[in-house]
């Protein structure tokens, strides 16, 4: 039910709608999504956006929400799996300032066999192990060799100097993802990073606990949450967490 309630809201995000819990109190700002501009450091508003990292793409919904907010801007987008990934390319065919790499962005680069569900928007699509495993004894998941990259090396393979926003949405694979980029965060070449992270019991996502931590130990600085998801009882589950470098780029 999770899984399915998740797809509608992003379907109904495409199409500029959101779906809403009756009796929900809502205020202007809970309806600010991660792409959108007002969320970018104040701090840099006189410097344009130029490179942004879609990590964990899957057909392309948030790569095709930052074209609209940043049009000019030169977007990477990575999709490892198979059928995501031509779906991703036949959504942004035609943007020339959209890249698209069917590479999983992770702490390691080569080569990988992983299990996949054949619902193109379920949560077991990570490389994390557990989720590994349950697909695997599942009995209905396909298997694919992946294409694993560190994103240090995919910055020096396109000369890519800076990046001004950093999006991964990775099912609980984010910490490999920010390890890749070790270089560019020790020398404070991210300035936004946003990432999916999970509260208390949930083990479908990245522990916020563990995002903190390993943001806040390379300058960056919680700045919010957007798009929110939270359980019947109103417990939060997971969000997206937005985070600042501490420096304002030059």
């Amino acid at each position: 039910m999770k899984v399915i309630k998740r797809f509608l809201r992003r379907k109904a995000a495409r199409l500029g709608l959101w779906l809403i819990k009756s009796g929900s109190h809502l205020r202007k700002e809970d309806f600010i999504e991660i792409t959108d501009q007002r969320i970018i450091d104040p701090r840099n508003k006189d410097c344009p956006i130029k490179v942004i990292f879609d990590i964990g793409a899957n057909i392309g919904q948030s790569t095709l929400a930052y074209h609209r907010s940043f049009p000019t801007a030169l977007i990477y987008s990575f999709e490892p799996f198979e059928e995501n990934f031509l779906k991703l390319s036949s959504s942004t065919k035609g943007l020339p300032n959209v890249k698209c790499f069917q590479k999983a962005l992770s702490n390691t680069s080569g080569k990988l066999k992983v299990f996949r569900d054949q619902f193109y928007e379920s949560e077991l699509n990570s490389l994390e192990p557990f989720k590994q495993s349950l697909l695997e004894k599942s009995g209905c998941a396909s298997s694919e060799v992946i294409s694993l990259l560190r994103g240090d090396e995919l910055c020096r393979q396109e000369k890519i100097d800076f990046i001004d926003i950093l999006k991964t949405d990775t099912e609980g694979h984010d910490i490999s993802v920010l390890e890749g980029f070790s270089d560019m965060l020790d020398s404070k070449r991210v300035g936004t990073i946003i990432i999916e992270c999970g509260f208390l019991d949930d083990t479908t996502h990245t522990p916020f606990e563990s995002v903190y931590e390993f943001l806040r130990s390379r300058g960056m600085k919680l700045a919010g949450f957007y798009e929110t998801s939270h359980e019947i009882n109103g417990r939060c589950r997971y969000s997206n967490a937005l985070f600042h470098q501490s420096l304002s780029r030059n």
